[in-house]
């Protein structure tokens, strides 16, 4: 009986061991689970957090970014639809070819033989003919999955207006900003094509005046046209060293300079066109 109860003993304690054992590596198994969940948790907060401030950074980019995303689904929809269209039609050709070689009647042993040849060979013809549209077909949609074949343009165009409503409608906050950036950008380029055409203006007169061109005397109707303030502007420009001049029209785009230099060279421009000698301006 001692021994009954030693061996009974032996077993309950080995029992109790395998369950605490069990019990410490499931333990491990969910602490390491709350482990790679807090880091899959971290990551993907620093993740959303970059993508947030991406788009308060540059939302007319990010807006372009999600309607590229509507795009090529869209895309990727037409390829599938047009390639399964294409290989539908080059099946129903493959299949019109193999009925009219099953329907042709056997060549006949005797009588008929001329007739038979010559409807044999509009039959070869016409099978021939539908087996080229089926291997034409299945190169078009070969063409179309593998992007070689483009959508026409008002199909593209359809995609584009799409996507434009369904990023007003799914994202209208990031739409506003990203109009309000592209907007921003049309002003700045603007400002800067404006400036550009002040600066090019001014180098032409400067070179007029240096040269003492037609009317660019001191007592010259174009150069009487220019202000005044314009006038000590290009003479001082001319007096300037070669090397210098280039780091004095940078400096005149500066927004400070550039707004005056506009103001002049408008008004400028107002008195040539009110006298009547403005032709050649800005050439």
């Amino acid at each position: 009986r001692k021994r009954l109860d030693f061996e009974k003993e032996v077993a309950e304690r080995l029992s109790k061991a395998k369950e605490l054992g069990e019990m410490e590596r499931e333990a491990q198994a969910l602490e390491r689970a709350v482990i790679d969940l807090s880091s899959n948790l971290a990551t993907a907060k620093a993740e959303r957090e970059r993508q947030q401030a991406f788009v308060r950074q540059n939302p007319w980019q990010a807006a372009k970014q999600v309607k590229d995303g509507y795009i090529e689904a869209d895309r990727t929809d037409w390829m599938k639809e047009e390639a399964a269209k294409t290989l539908k039609t080059a099946q129903e050709h493959r299949q019109q070819a193999q009925s009219l070689r099953d329907s042709e009647p056997n060549r006949p042993r005797l009588f008929g033989i001329g007739d038979w040849q010559m409807q044999h060979q509009r039959r070869h013809i016409q099978i021939q003919h539908l087996e080229s549209k089926a291997e034409y077909a299945e190169r078009q949609a070969e063409a179309i999955l593998s992007g070689a074949r483009k959508p026409d343009p008002d199909t593209a165009w359809g995609w584009e207006t799409q996507a434009q409503l369904r990023l007003e409608r799914e994202h209208p906050e990031l739409a506003r900003a990203a109009h309000a950036q592209h907007l921003e950008q049309q002003r700045q380029a603007k400002a800067t094509a404006k400036i550009d055409q002040a600066i090019t203006d001014f180098k032409n007169h400067a070179i007029k005046r240096q040269m003492k061109a037609f009317g660019y005397g001191d007592d010259g109707k174009h150069w009487q046209a220019l202000p005044e303030k314009l006038r000590v502007m290009l003479d001082e420009f001319n007096r300037l060293p070669k090397a210098a001049q280039p780091l004095v029209l940078d400096g005149l785009r500066e927004s400070r300079y550039a707004e005056t230099l506009i103001q002049q060279l408008g008004q400028a421009k107002e008195k040539a066109q009110e006298q009547g000698h403005d032709r050649g301006w800005s050439r």
